[in-house]
């Protein structure tokens, strides 16, 4: 297998778990400022890209991210959840 095939199977791997986080994982989590905060704050740092290291309630760049379609939907219910005190994933 050449660097090339690696590539594409890695960025395919990757695609996956966004999906399954976005899909599987994410409407899981509803409730309270108190208990979502920690949770979407750690889920945020799981998506970053090795090396990088940004705030939840930064500007969004797709670029900074392993999982950007997770991380997108989990600054959503971040910003929900603080601006309202609850969120779920339909709300976001």
């Amino acid at each position: 297998m050449d660097l090339k095939n690696n590539i594409l199977f890695v960025e395919s791997i990757d695609s996956a778990i966004d999906t399954a986080i976005l899909q599987k994982l994410l409407p899981k989590l509803h409730g309270s400022r108190k208990k979502l905060v920690p949770v979407l704050s750690s889920m945020w740092k799981l998506c970053l890209n090795d090396g990088v290291t940004k705030e939840i309630d930064a500007e969004f760049s797709a670029t900074d991210f392993k999982y950007p379609e997770s991380a997108e939907k989990i600054q959503r219910m971040y910003h929900a959840v603080v601006d309202n005190g609850f969120t779920s994933f339909a709300e976001a």
